[in-house]
Order: structure tokens, then C-alpha cells, then sequence
């Protein structure tokens, strides 16, 4: 958004929240105050002062000016729990009642424009939950990078990153674009303008030796900015987008805990979703299987008599990537593992995710 849009935003839920402030208690707002543009470090996009009983509190504040994803949630308790005593506020479009729930036990603070809100103030303890908003959704994000070739080809380069041991070389970031084609299985054309498109947006900060005459040592230094940001969006965008196009059956098994004892080959496919987040992180109690197909995996499927049901709790993707390597053990790698969580929309998922994201993700996505 540009400032002054931020502005507007800011100002509309300002005005739905004032509607229900309490009569008795007096509530001062101050300025919404744009943070600098962000580059590499994470910045809250702004601040905002709001005094009660004549003392006044000070938050950093993160705008969300659309209707809060599930992505949004496990990355705003990282940030409230990275910020120790300081006080973050989100302000959204919408939150629902379960996401409302999960921020307000966190501890972070929000405000939508709807009029709910979750604010600790001297002397007053303000949640109001359950309201719906009369405004329109906002779109998905509709941006190249973000529809279905963008989406293949970022999860390489996001997905190297937590990629422990990989060398700099072998990250597809900094190989030739024949690679990126093969492995994500899209267009060479579709490549040359994606990369424009991720330069252009700011994400990618080119080699020093990008004028070089040798393609390696052009190549050899290129790194994203902004990935703490870019993941973000790339995780919602993979559950509104690309995600519904890859399932190709479901199916449901006589025993539910049939997957502990059952081995897949990595030429077959992979665990993904809650049976991986249970492998990665030992926190959930999976409730839904899912797997990415590789190959054949009829006789699999056969073996472990499972039968096709629309509505079973097990369910069969297809893999969208081509490389191999791509993968943690008998699992799709963490951000993928983190992606399919959030897009199933389970409240239990929700602190699976968070807990995935502190122990396999935090680290290397905020650090680039």
C-alpha cells in the first residue's frame, strides 16, 4: 500500500472501533505515524499513541488491510513474542473469531473494520469479538509472482534457504534458468519475467558481479531481500492459488493411525501437512494425512488398502516441483509443511504452525 492508502485504512478502522468505545471510559487517539520503508530487518509499518486515563501507551503496528489469512497468525505471535514487553497492535480488515481468539492469547493486541477489538489500556481491558465486516473482501494478491508459475518457482528459492548444509551454488536462486525450468516445471519465458517481476518488487538484490561477462559469477551472488515478507505472501498465495489445483484424490483407511507404520519412497512421494508437521516438530496429533505424489503410488495405495473416499481424512497432491532433493527425510520441506497447515483452516493447526515455524523456519527467513 502507499502511505496515504495506509492512511485511509488506518482511519476507517479507527472510526469502526470509536463506534463501540466505551462511553465511560475516555480514549484519546493519536497520529498513525508510517514507519521507513523496510528493507532487510524487519520494521513494524508504523506506530500509534492511544492515551487512557491520562496515561498514554505506545505501539508498533502492523497493518493487515485485508481480511486476516491463517498464514497471518502464528507470524504475528513470532513477532509479539520477539518483541518482549513492547506493545504490538495489528489493525485488519477482518478477524474472525477463532484467529481473535488465538492473538488475544498470544498477548498481541488488534483492532479490525468491524469494530473488534483487543486492547489493554491503563485501567481497561477492551476485547470485543464476533463482528462481521459490511465491507467488500479485499482480492487475493493477484501480483505474477503470485499466481501459479510464480508460486512454483519461489517455493525453490524459499525453500533453499532452510535447506541446512546447501551451498550458495547449489541454491537455484544462483543457477541458470535451464535449472529453474526443469525443476519447477514451467516456461523458460515464464522464468525471464518472473525474475524482472522479483527485482522489480524489490525482492531480489543482484551479484556484485552482475555486469560480468561469465553467467557463474553473475549468477553466483544473487540473494533475496524482503524474505521474512516475501514467504509471507507466499504462503497465503499457495492456499488460495495453487494449492486447490494439486489434489488428486482422498481416501480414507480402515486403521487412522496407518501412517505411523507405513514407508514412502522418495520417488513416490512425500508426507506434507499434519503428518509431517508431527515428524518435524513431535507437537501434533495428525488428523488429516497428506502426501505428494512423486510417481506411481497406485500399488502404494493398494497396499496400504486405502479406499477412494471424497471426504477422507487422507488425501493425495500432486507434487509440483521436480527436484528430488526438495525434501526434509520422508517429508516436503518445512515451509511447505508450514503452508499446508495454515491452509486447512483447523484451529489445532494454527499453534502447530507457530511451533513449526520457531523451531525450522524462523531463523533463516528472518535472517534474509
Amino acid at each position: 500500500m502507499r502511505l496515504g492508502d495506509d492512511k485511509v485504512f488506518v482511519d476507517r478502522v479507527l472510526a469502526a472501533v470509536r463506534v463501540r468505545q466505551p462511553a465511560e471510559v475516555a480514549v484519546a487517539w493519536g497520529d498513525y505515524v508510517p514507519a521507513a520503508k523496510p528493507s532487510r530487518a524487519h520494521r513494524a509499518d508504523g506506530s500509534l499513541t492511544v492515551t487512557c486515563r491520562k496515561r498514554t501507551t505506545d505501539y508498533s503496528v502492523e497493518l493487515r488491510p485485508r481480511p486476516l489469512h491463517g498464514a497471518d497468525v502464528p507470524r504475528l505471535l513470532a513477532l509479539k513474542q520477539a518483541a518482549g514487553t513492547a506493545r504490538l497492535l495489528v489493525l485488519a480488515e477482518a478477524i474472525s473469531q477463532g484467529q481473535a481468539d488465538q492473538l488475544s492469547k498470544g498477548g498481541v493486541e488488534f483492532m479490525d473494520a468491524a469494530g473488534n477489538v483487543h486492547l489493554r489500556l491503563p485501567g481497561l481491558a477492551w476485547l470485543t469479538t464476533g463482528l462481521r465486516s459490511k465491507g467488500t473482501p479485499r482480492a487475493p494478491d493477484r501480483a505474477r509472482l503470485f499466481r501459479t508459475a510464480g508460486l512454483k518457482l519461489l517455493f525453490l528459492f524459499l525453500g533453499d534457504i532452510s535447506r541446512t548444509g546447501l551451498p550458495p551454488s547449489r541454491r537455484y536462486l544462483n543457477r541458470p534458468y535451464r535449472d529453474m525450468v526443469a525443476a519447477a516445471d514451467i516456461a523458460f519465458g515464464s522464468v525471464s519475467t518472473l525474475m524482472r517481476e522479483l527485482d522489480a518488487n524489490g525482492y531480489l538484490i543482484p551479484a556484485p558481479d552482475a555486469d560480468a561477462d561469465s553467467e557463474t559469477a553473475a549468477l553466483a551472488g544473487r540473494r533475496l531481500d524482503r524474505v521474512s515478507e516475501l514467504a509471507e505472501r507466499w504462503v497465503r498465495a499457495y492456499g488460495d492459488v495453487l494449492r486447490p489445483k494439486l489434489v488428486l484424490a482422498r481416501y480414507r483407511a480402515a486403521d487412522p493411525q496407518w501412517w505411523r507404520t507405513a514407508t514412502l519412497d522418495r520417488a513416490q512421494g512425500l508426507w506434507g501437512g499434519e503428518v509431517a508437521a508431527a515428524k518435524q516438530t513431535g507437537y501434533l496429533k495428525p488428523e488429516v494425512v497428506t502426501i505428494y505424489r512423486l510417481g506411481n503410488m497406485a500399488p502404494w495405495l493398494l497396499g496400504h488398502r486405502l479406499t477412494s473416499d471424497p471426504a477422507g481424512p487422507v488425501e493425495v497432491l500432486d507434487a509440483f516441483w521436480r527436484d528430488t532433493d526438495m525434501r526434509e527425510g520422508d517429508c516436503v520441506l518445512p515451509l511447505l509443511t508450514y503452508a499446508d497447515l495454515l491452509a486447512s483452516d483447523a484451529e489445532r493447526n494454527i499453534e502447530a504452525a507457530r511451533v513449526l515455524y520457531e523451531a525450522k523456519l524462523r531463523a533463516s527467513v528472518e535472517a534474509g
